[in-house]
């Protein structure tokens, strides 16, 4: 299926499919560096401005929230779709840690947001590559004449920096239908979704409940994360070049800014991105990055279309995220910021994938200003079975929607070739060559 749509839509589209994996410069990035606090108050107003502002809302004892202001004993935030201000001893700063799987399968204990001196009972568990969050609200025996009443709450999302983003609310949610079948519009929560945030001591903080660990989580060993998973590559890869070719008929048939290329990538033995190169379709070097890394910060330098390009930026791998902060500069061109982050599912897949060529990797799929594509997959987890391409170029953008066949592989695993196919038309052929440490 192919689509062209104006510049709005597409922005749309984007932030849509960002939810599945990636942001870049917008959302959580820049709330990582926000503090978490927590309400420790029963019905604490919360005003237009500190001290003497009209009061807008309360909050209670268990709401949570990022902090945009901290000013004079004060602080705001927002809270239910309001901005405000609550007076800071009724809150207590929250320390949080990276969401981790020796989180799933607890229980948790919290204070009930339906019934009065109820408590409310939670558990996190994984499916699908999803995190399935269980709330069950209790009332206590005397509110309904020696009868406890319970209502419950299903909520799914996927791993987000130091937390998790849970975007949808199925109801009835079905533990025998598979997870994404059941993320309809209709399920969807407003806005961006809701933070689910963990505690240094194990416990869970949402924006309505919080909730406090039943028992003593264990050590749980987590897949390392290197800059190789950007690419879904598996072993220890060296050397991985991708070659890309559009049928000529396409080429000259659309003014999409599609045309063909090919890029190089070289991993350190720890799986650090240590060069990339990309080539036109003619095997002209058009960009090329060096990676120089001291602890998390990495300095690059390099060219493209010769002009020197510079960037410094720090690094830091979570158990789900690869995110990036710093500032590059293309002389004689201009400069800018570089604040993204790529996050992966509980199975390490990344759902949606976007390389811009001012950001960590470095490098672009196509022609375009913006380039990104959503991938669905089925058995191999690291093959997969569409492509979704999203592409903006001069205010347009297009839309591809390509089925992957004919796909080979290597003994690692990793796809050697593979083919796009729109509407039963050849889209693109893709191979990639790879060299192992070890010589494999």
């Amino acid at each position: 299926m192919i689509r062209m749509r104006t510049s709005i839509t597409y922005v749309m589209a984007r932030r849509v499919m960002a939810f599945c994996g990636i942001l870049l410069c917008i959302g959580f990035t820049a709330s990582a560096q926000q503090k978490l606090y927590t309400v420790t108050g029963k019905n604490v107003n919360m005003r237009e401005s500190p001290v003497t502002g009209k009061v807008i809302h309360t909050v209670g004892e268990g709401n949570s929230f990022l902090v945009h202001e901290d000013k004079d004993g004060w602080i705001g935030f927002w809270h239910d779709k309001k901005y405000g201000y609550v007076s800071k001893q009724f809150v207590r700063e929250v320390k949080t840690t990276n969401f981790s799987r020796r989180f799933l399968g607890s229980n948790y204990l919290g204070n009930s947001n339906m019934y009065d001196n109820g408590y409310s009972l939670a558990t996190l568990k994984e499916r699908d590559g999803y995190v399935i969050l269980s709330i069950t609200d209790y009332s206590d025996l005397e509110q309904f004449g020696g009868m406890r009443a319970q209502t419950s709450w299903t909520y799914v999302g996927l791993p987000y920096g130091e937390g998790v983003l849970l975007t949808h609310m199925p109801y009835p949610y079905y533990g025998d239908v598979p997870v994404k079948d059941q993320l309809t519009d209709d399920c969807k929560i407003d806005g961006e979704g809701d933070f689910l945030f963990v505690g240094e001591d194990g416990s869970l903080y949402t924006p309505i409940w919080s909730f406090g660990p039943q028992e003593e989580t264990t050590a749980v060993s987590e897949p390392k994360l290197t800059e190789r998973s950007l690419f879904m590559l598996r072993g220890d890869v060296k050397t991985m070049k991708i070659v890309r070719a559009y049928p000529k008929t396409l080429l000259d048939g659309t003014e999409a800014p599609i045309c063909n290329f090919a890029y190089e990538c070289m991993f350190s033995p720890s799986g650090d991105l240590n060069s990339v190169v990309r080539r036109d379709g003619n095997g002209k070097k058009i960009a090329g990055y060096q990676f120089v890394q001291s602890g998390d910060i990495i300095n690059v330098k390099g060219t493209r279309y010769d002009q020197d390009f510079t960037a410094d930026y720090k690094r830091k791998i979570s158990n789900y995220s690869i995110s990036y902060s710093g500032d590059w500069e293309l002389k004689e061109i201009g400069a800018g910021s570089i604040d993204g982050m790529y996050n992966f599912d509980m199975n390490r897949h990344m759902p949606a994938q976007s390389f811009y060529e001012y950001f960590p990797p470095f490098m672009i799929n196509g022609e375009g200003e913006g380039d990104g594509m959503t991938y669905t997959y089925g058995d191999n987890p690291t093959s997969p079975t569409h492509i979704n391409m999203d592409l903006q170029y001069g205010g347009d953008g297009w839309y591809y929607d390509a089925e992957i066949k004919g796909v080979k592989a290597d003994a690692q695993g990793n796809w050697t070739e593979r083919r796009a196919y729109v509407d039963n038309e050849l889209f693109f052929i893709e191979r990639r060559f790879i060299t192992y440490y070890g010589g494999l």
